[in-house]
């Protein structure tokens, strides 16, 4: 089972947004990165992705 965190990362240092919460589901991770990115303010960098728990990286889209 995958698991995913919100998180803002820079550099190598990763910052995990909403209290570190862990998500079950790609879809509820995915709703609250677009939820919390669009509260920043338009030419903020620092956007939050979501990140696969297993060595904290973006999971790539099949077929593409």
């Amino acid at each position: 089972m995958k698991v995913y965190i919100v998180a803002i990362t820079s550099g190598q240092y990763m910052f995990p947004v909403g209290n570190g919460k862990l998500y079950k589901s790609k879809s509820a991770a995915n709703k609250f990165c677009d939820q919390y990115n669009q509260k920043l303010p338009v030419a903020t960098e620092s956007k939050a992705r979501v990140l696969v728990a297993d060595n904290w990286h973006e999971e790539r889209e099949v077929g593409k």
